[in-house]
């Protein structure tokens, strides 16, 4: 009989202890709703802040057992939204240089190109080359390796000396639409770069407006995700501790968690599971295991 693998799919933390404060096996509203109204009201009014992923359950949730905590998203998780939206967008782009590409490959095995196709054929055979080979520079968050007085090396295929800067920035005019979305790109991340929890309010209004503009429905869609979660995300920009809000150390966890399944090959009991996470990750509690159930076994 193969062994059943346990997921993890709510983990509740403590930003100021550091450490877990219990670990639920599903995040589905009736779990977390029964988990929540277990604990005292006084102590869930003392809860100031919450920071989660962007799943509906928890908003729902903390509205009506946490009616006086502020709630945020994790910008991470937006901005994953984002990317996907953004590569989806890329992919097509590049897809498109490619049938280009190909149609006229297969033409000049049956006679010479004109020289206006020539140019067609050179411009598809560079673009599908740049969308693919350095998509990764969209993703890349260090300036210096998009900076313009870099050093310049030969690239063959497109036949001159360029550096990443270049490359960037032949990538995002070399399709007008494409380039639009590049410029939305950076106005979200200077959103969050720039922002205060004092201007990010205005500067939210504005990126929402941008891309509700944009011809594209993955832009459209994008600004009624930021519309839907726009209180959550100005309060993102709380500082506590010198740091804005975030879910990075529970990130980290989750790392920690799969190392702990990983390591025992899977676990049947959750509460096995449960306790051994809560004593590698807090570094004390009990860890006397209850005994198994015979249909576990």
């Amino acid at each position: 009989m193969s062994k059943k693998v346990l997921t993890i799919h709510c983990i509740l933390f403590d930003f100021e202890t550091k450490m877990i404060i219990d670990v639920l096996p599903s995040r589905h509203k009736n779990v977390l709703s029964a988990y929540f109204h277990s604990v005292p009201l006084d102590e869930r009014k003392n809860v100031e802040y919450m920071s989660s992923d962007m799943w509906v359950s928890y908003h729902d949730i903390s509205k009506i057992f946490l009616p006086d905590t502020i709630r945020t998203i994790d910008r991470f998780h937006l901005l994953m939204e984002f990317s996907k939206k953004f590569n989806s967008i890329r992919c097509e782009t590049m897809k498109k240089y490619a049938l280009t590409k190909n149609a006229y490959q297969k033409e000049k095995t049956k006679r010479k190109l004109k020289p206006d196709e020539e140019a067609i054929y050179r411009e598809a055979c560079i673009n599908y080359y740049a969308f693919k080979k350095f998509s990764w520079l969209f993703y890349k968050t260090d300036s210096d390796i998009l900076n313009p007085n870099n050093d310049k090396k030969f690239n063959r295929v497109f036949n001159r000396y360029m550096n990443f800067y270049d490359i960037h920035e032949h990538i995002c005019s070399c399709d007008n639409g494409f380039e639009e979305i590049c410029n939305l790109k950076y106005d979200l991340d200077m959103f969050f770069k720039n922002s205060t929890v004092e201007t990010a309010k205005e500067n939210l209004e504005n990126l929402i407006k941008d891309f509700k503009e944009n011809d594209r429905d993955e832009m459209k869609n994008f600004a009624g995700t930021l519309s839907r979660w726009k209180n959550e995300i100005i309060y993102s920009f709380t500082i506590i501790d010198e740091s804005t809000i975030n879910n990075g150390r529970i990130e980290n966890i989750n790392r920690t968690i799969k190392t702990i399944k990983r390591n025992a090959n899977g676990y049947k009991n959750f509460e096995r599971l449960r306790r051994r996470i809560m004593w590698c990750v807090n570094k004390q509690g009990n860890i006397i295991l209850s005994q198994r159930k015979e249909n576990e076994s």
